[in-house]
């Protein structure tokens, strides 16, 4: 059996694939963010957005990002120009 101390994701981990982290997750917040997916965004709050290019020469052997190493020129060329129509689109 792995004891619960051992799992859990740490606040200030260097790898954290969600926000906030699970150890933080609580019942008792749900109703804030049922509310918080149906209300219109503060406007003064300046948004975090990550974007990934999962284009690498190599795999490292400590990344847990997807990524493609054996892609052609013309293919991330054509995954960054979309990237950068669905950013028109959306701003």
């Amino acid at each position: 059996m792995v004891s619960t101390e051992t799992t859990k994701t740490e606040v200030g981990s260097y790898f954290i694939s969600n926000y906030p982290p699970f150890s933080l997750w609580s019942r008792d917040y749900v109703p804030e963010f049922e509310q918080a997916l149906t209300s219109e965004p503060d406007r003064n709050v300046p948004m975090g957005l990550y974007i990934h290019i999962p284009f690498c020469r190599k795999r490292c052997k400590f990344c847990y990002f997807r990524v493609y190493t054996q892609q052609n020129a013309k293919t991330i060329e054509r995954y960054v120009s979309a990237l950068e129509r669905e950013f028109e689109l959306l701003s």
